[in-house]
């Protein structure tokens, strides 16, 4: 097993948290623009951050950041298309 470096793990977590208040930010009733930034930004928080935590398999760290950018990246394709 893998030592833990308690600083990579808060940022993996500060990270975590940005990213998905972005992504709530993101789905909120707000601008175009600003939406696909907060998407944008939540697509690249919360993968760094699932790469991060070390004490979780990999293929579940690369699952779910493939699954969130591919759900991001509809999410923004869908804001683009009802603009």
């Amino acid at each position: 097993m893998r030592e833990e470096d308690p600083n990579k793990t808060e940022m993996a977590d500060m990270l975590g948290f940005a990213g998905l208040a972005l992504a709530i930010a993101g789905f909120s009733d707000i601008d175009v623009e600003s939406r696909l930034i907060c998407l944008l930004g939540s697509g690249i928080c919360l993968p760094i951050s699932f790469k991060n935590q070390l004490n979780w398999p990999l293929w579940i760290r690369w699952l779910l950041s493939v699954a969130t950018d591919l759900f991001l990246a509809f999410a923004a394709w869908s804001a683009i298309l009802k603009s």
